[in-house]
């Protein structure tokens, strides 16, 4: 076990001595032999994604102990931004590192420790993570987000996942490995139906996953249960109440803002995404469209075609369509104009995304096709269908014209309607169990119920 040890110690000496030699010379590169270069154009060296978290801050650790201007630094990348005055003075910092390892090292005295108290070679996992418990929370955070960045995530996605973890990095500066702390921390989420809670389980989750494979932290969500989600029943419009909230609004922007949620399913954050270069891309009944899933091409209507290209008028090709007083619409102000439009309808207890739940019900009791259903959202769709059948917009689009709730609205009579007002009004009544053959234009009305 001690020859172990002394193996893994030796690693570590010989990893903190190439660092110490690679910071050296960074600083004759950019300070001494080159020109006088900015200390971001330093820190941007792409050399720095390969340096250990915890091995820079052992060194850091090091020359803490023995230079005093080093003791108020709390980040290892403070080191190689330090403007020395000369060579020497290099030399002699990484002289006093090699003098003063054992012993200053808390790595090192736990490998101290273990020997001397006769522990397995097993125990020492926890060296790791003593030394992990030191990972700056907004560290692991800024280092995940540049990975989504890298996978060219909305810009928008990112600053949602950025003011999310803002909440964790405020309450823990210091990334925590306890999983106690966690399920502390998770079980303040305690909504009806538990959703919050396990979005946050899935954020952290994935924090901590990146965390681990990048800075080597152990991950305390791993055998924590994930948890679970009441589920409540779907809700959704008639086609009575879907006919007068298609009434109500009185402006292009409200237009659109329903034409695209109730009759094609979008969801909020993807018809706020709309530029106008995309609109006037509008080719063939296609759009493209910057999905949650994936972003890809998808029908639209084409009487939502014509007020889409009114409201684009006069607009830099990456303005946003959806617009408010002060630029691009956010979340709140399209939440407002949706309850707006409730209101004046006469619909109570209804949220945005209950348009989208309406238009997928509205369309597989139409079609009697659940899996269409699933396509127009451009959700996920169960099975490998997508590997084996050529799906094409065009082809989607043609469906679209069919079923989507705004061509089920006006294709019905207000004769028709107020029947149905009728025979929604009598299935609300106690049944008597007498049942009869239902004429043909019942039949057609079955279909079309919502």
């Amino acid at each position: 076990m001690i020859k172990v040890i002394d193996e893994a110690r030796a690693k570590h000496w010989n990893d903190l001595a190439c660092l110490a030699e690679k910071i050296v010379k960074w600083w004759r590169k950019y300070y001494f032999e080159g020109p006088h270069l900015p200390e971001a154009y330093i820190l941007d060296d792409p050399d720095f994604e390969s340096i250990d978290y915890i091995l820079g801050q052992s060194l850091l650790d090091h020359l803490k102990a023995e230079f005093p201007d080093c003791r108020d630094m709390t980040h290892w990348r403070e080191l190689v931004a330090t403007k020395l005055k000369s060579d020497v003075v290099v030399s002699m910092r990484l002289v006093a590192f090699r003098r003063t390892f054992i012993g200053t090292c808390e790595i090192c005295q736990s490998w101290e420790d273990a020997v001397t108290s006769g522990s397995v070679y097993s125990n020492l996992s926890d060296i790791s993570s003593v030394a992990a418990s030191k990972i700056r929370t907004q560290d692991a955070i800024d280092s995940l987000l540049k990975l989504k960045d890298y996978k060219e995530l909305e810009e928008s996605s990112l600053a949602t996942y950025e003011k999310h973890f803002a909440i964790f990095a405020r309450e823990f500066p210091i990334l925590p490995i306890d999983q106690d702390i966690l399920m502390e921390f998770l079980k303040r989420f305690n909504g009806k139906s538990g959703r919050t809670r396990l979005n946050w389980h899935s954020n952290l989750n994935m924090l901590y996953k990146h965390a681990s494979e990048k800075f080597h932290v152990p991950n305390p969500l791993t055998g924590l249960p994930r948890p679970n989600i009441k589920h409540r029943p779907v809700k959704v419009t008639t086609l009575a109440e879907a006919r007068v909230l298609n009434a109500t609004p009185t402006t292009l922007r409200e237009r659109v803002i329903l034409d695209m949620l109730l009759g094609h399913g979008w969801r909020q954050i993807e018809l706020r995404r709309i530029t106008a270069e995309d609109v006037r891309n509008i080719r063939d009944g296609i759009i493209w469209i910057w999905g949650k899933e994936r972003d890809e091409y998808t029908p639209i209507l084409p009487e939502t075609e014509q007020v889409l290209r009114e409201l684009a008028e006069g607009l830099k090709p990456e303005d946003r369509v959806i617009r408010g007083q002060k630029g691009a619409l956010g979340y709140d102000g399209l939440r407002k104009i949706i309850m707006k439009l409730y209101n004046r309808a006469g619909l109570k207890d209804f949220k945005g995304h209950d348009l989208r739940r309406t238009f997928a019900t509205m369309v597989m009791t139409a079609s009697q096709n659940e899996l269409l259903a699933m396509r127009l959202l451009r959700d996920k769709v169960p099975g490998q269908s997508d590997r084996y059948l050529a799906i094409t917009p065009a082809m989607l689009r043609n469906d679209l014209v069919k079923y989507s709730p705004l061509r089920l609205i006006n294709d019905i009579s207000p004769a028709n309607l107020a029947r149905e007002c009728e025979k929604e009004a009598g299935e609300m009544m106690v049944e008597t169990g007498e049942s009869r053959t239902p004429r043909p234009e019942e039949a057609v009305q079955d279909i079309l119920q919502a």
